[in-house]
């Protein structure tokens, strides 16, 4: 049913802390920019030669390695957000290690969103600082 797809990626954005504080509408314009994302198992999500995304981990485990270590996120987890503010990936590489689904939205149309929204934009910019 696609309204209640839509209410579901809502909810799960919801959970997401730069979108914590989101309005309907304004949940309503981030669902309309985000995809259903499947993980493969080796896949690269993002590095330096790959556009950072932010990406809501529904099932599956993706690894976050640096020159300092790894960690291991799984379901409920939210990795690329800072990534995807600064667009890069500052060392850091996402890979999938376990495959499953994830909710993804990409740095173009996340700032698109936000470029039409400056009540979203001042509350996204304000969770990070």
């Amino acid at each position: 049913e696609p309204g209640g797809e839509a209410i579901a990626m809502g909810l799960h954005l919801r959970r997401i802390p730069l979108f914590r504080n989101a309005k309907a509408n304004q949940l309503t314009a981030l669902v309309a920019a985000t995809r259903d994302f499947v993980l493969t198992p080796g896949a690269v999500l993002w590095d330096d030669s790959r556009e950072p995304a932010l990406y809501y981990l529904l099932s599956g485990k993706v690894s976050i390695e640096s020159s300092n270590g790894s960690a291991v996120a799984g379901p409920g987890r939210t990795i690329g957000g800072g990534e995807t503010l600064a667009g890069a990936a500052a060392g850091r590489r996402a890979v999938v290690t376990a495959g499953g689904r994830a909710l993804r939205l990409d740095r173009q149309e996340l700032f698109e969103v936000l470029s039409d929204d400056g009540d979203l934009l001042h509350g996204v910019f304000a969770s990070v600082l």
